[in-house]
């Protein structure tokens, strides 16, 4: 078996994830994995394609291909089949990670391919959905078996007791349980001046680091500084006309400051910030303009970041069993 089908039952469970740890994971043990990205003509694969160049710069294959769904085409077939000749020709296993949207063409795609499924779900509340179940009693003898992604902290004894049997008893084996990681719903410094289309106002490159939390200043009546020091990995928003608040902030290093109400730093903040090298923004916003954009930026997040696809990779194979597929595989 050379062709791995990674699927899921809804967008955003975590298939590029899974494909990327699962490479990662074949090359420690020797085993060459190519990866492909398989979705309608529709949808944009460019974050999928970044991220899968990158991790195979050396190979000739494209690593995303747009297909029509409606019906899936002989032409697109045949040309998937000449992927999966050249890849099985250097010894190469393919793993295609294909998009929900194509979901009613799995079984056209799977059978030509002679591929085995990988499933990989979000835990949700209602796991296991009508659309999981769709997936795994059409498939049941072709499944390798389910990663269950972003467990949900409190819901561990309803997974075990509930969806884990009912999984069984379509006779899919659960590979690995893989709980909820809010870093991997950070978003960059370039991405977030972008999103809240902010303008640089110190002489500073911006850097692809990494924001967990956004911390508002003068919204509590602790003391500046013992305020902004409760969090790591912060952008600090402050109204442009507190630069008390700003200099408290500096003092606790920050990502970046993040000035409301279109009001540039005095002198003296931007040089502190500039010696401290951390960048200061300004948006025409107010503060509760640019919160209420913030309550909606994970939205914008995705998966391509290095420091995500280490921090993936390091739960993949702490919590992922692949013995089952290195054995399908070989």
């Amino acid at each position: 078996m050379s062709v791995i089908a990674i699927i899921s039952d809804s967008d955003g469970s975590g298939k590029t994830a899974t494909a990327s740890a699962l490479k990662i994971q074949f090359e420690k043990a020797g085993l060459e994995l190519n990866l492909i990205k398989l979705h309608s003509l529709t949808e944009n694969s460019e974050v999928e394609n970044e991220i899968y160049t990158n991790l195979q710069p050396q190979s000739k294959e494209p690593t995303s291909i747009a297909i029509d769904s409606s019906p899936i085409k002989k032409t697109d077939i045949q040309n998937l089949k000449s992927i999966v000749k050249k890849t099985t020709a250097r010894n190469n296993i393919l793993a295609i990670e294909i998009a929900s949207s194509l979901n009613n063409g799995l079984d056209t795609i799977v059978t030509e391919l002679d591929a085995k499924i990988l499933i990989v779900s979000e835990h949700t509340s209602d796991m296991p959905n009508l659309s999981l179940r769709k997936l795994t009693n059409n498939f049941s003898d072709k499944i390798i078996g389910i990663i269950i992604n972003k467990q949900l902290r409190y819901r561990k004894n309803e997974l075990n007791e509930k969806v884990l049997p009912q999984l069984l008893q379509n006779d899919v084996n659960c590979l690995g349980i893989i709980p909820e990681n809010k870093s991997l719903m950070a978003i960059s410094l370039i991405e977030l001046a972008k999103y809240l289309e902010a303008k640089l106002v110190t002489d500073i490159e911006p850097t692809d680091k990494l924001i967990d939390y956004f911390l508002v200043g003068g919204m509590g009546l602790d003391p500046g500084k013992s305020y902004f020091a409760t969090r790591n990995q912060k952008a600090a928003v402050i109204r442009g006309d507190r630069p008390d608040l700003q200099m408290a902030a500096l003092e606790t290093d920050p990502e970046c400051l993040i000035l409301t109400n279109g009001i540039d730093p005095i002198e003296y903040v931007k040089y502190e910030a500039e010696e401290k090298n951390i960048p200061v923004y300004v948006v025409e916003k107010s503060t509760q303009e640019i919160m209420s954009l913030l309550n909606n930026v994970h939205t914008t997040v995705n998966f391509n970041h290095a420091q995500k696809i280490d921090v993936f990779t390091d739960s993949f194979s702490k919590y992922v069993n692949i013995e089952p597929i290195s054995k399908i595989i070989n």
